[in-house]
């Protein structure tokens, strides 16, 4: 397994675009079911762990490692890089013990202090993928609260920044990003309101209709719960296969 981790990683490195970086995250997928899988001999009701907890956080903590060696190399600075986002979904599927901390996920997306106003300031440009990523990944995690601050006044921004130029020209993207705020369940209700008001619905009647609706649609192009992370690169893997 030692080999195997070693050898795909010393290709992502050197050939880091998005399509491998899916085919990457997707081998990873499979080896994280594998030491995660239970089994249960004939006759008995007992499910077992098919590999020793030690062996199977000896095989995440090498896979952690990787990813974090890799996000070191590439920090950000002008330009987030996409492919890299996929490897930070990968490594919340580990589990608690290896998520970031505050200052990695700072250093990595480089968010920096404005003293003067208190707070994390982006220092990249910040899309659709690297909001809902972000947020997918710190959730209601009160250790990564600056951050999320920081996320939602760059949603802010972004969709005010529109506004002054014309709303009929709205970027897909942020609409995609519109959709996905509304629903998105780490993400409170007077903030998802504020949103609503930049985009002309001011009515509260009307925000309500919106918040009732959600009940219904649990999510539109951001899977927030239930999130299966080898099926979803399957089916990326599967339509760039069809194009």
């Amino acid at each position: 397994m030692w080999d195997l981790l070693d050898f795909v990683f010393f290709i992502y490195s050197v050939n880091p675009r998005v399509s491998f970086t899916v085919k990457l995250c997707h081998i990873l997928s499979k080896i994280l079911l594998t030491y995660k899988q239970k089994i249960q001999f004939k006759g008995s009701t007992e499910k077992i762990a098919r590999f020793t907890e030690q062996s199977k956080e000896l095989v995440f903590k090498k896979i952690s490692d990787e990813i974090v060696f890799t996000f070191e190399r590439r920090k950000l600075d002008k330009y987030i890089q996409v492919e890299s986002l996929y490897l930070l979904i990968a490594l919340a599927e580990l589990g608690e013990q290896f998520r970031l901390t505050e200052e990695q996920l700072k250093q990595y997306f480089n968010l920096k202090l404005d003293k003067d106003e208190n707070k994390l300031i982006f220092q990249a440009d910040i899309n659709y993928f690297v909001v809902t990523v972000l947020l997918f990944y710190i959730k209601n995690d009160k250790a990564y609260l600056p951050i999320k601050k920081a996320i939602k006044l760059k949603i802010i921004d972004l969709f005010k920044a529109e506004e002054r130029i014309d709303k009929r020209s709205s970027k897909a993207e942020n609409v995609l990003l519109l959709f996905d705020i509304v629903v998105c369940p780490y993400l409170d209700a007077k903030f998802k309101r504020e949103v609503l008001i930049i985009f002309g619905v001011t009515s509260v009647k009307e925000q309500n209709i919106i918040f009732n609706f959600k009940k219904n649609q649990k999510y539109w192009f951001t899977k927030w719960n239930n999130f299966n992370f080898a099926k979803e690169l399957e089916a990326k893997i599967a339509n760039e296969l069809a194009y």
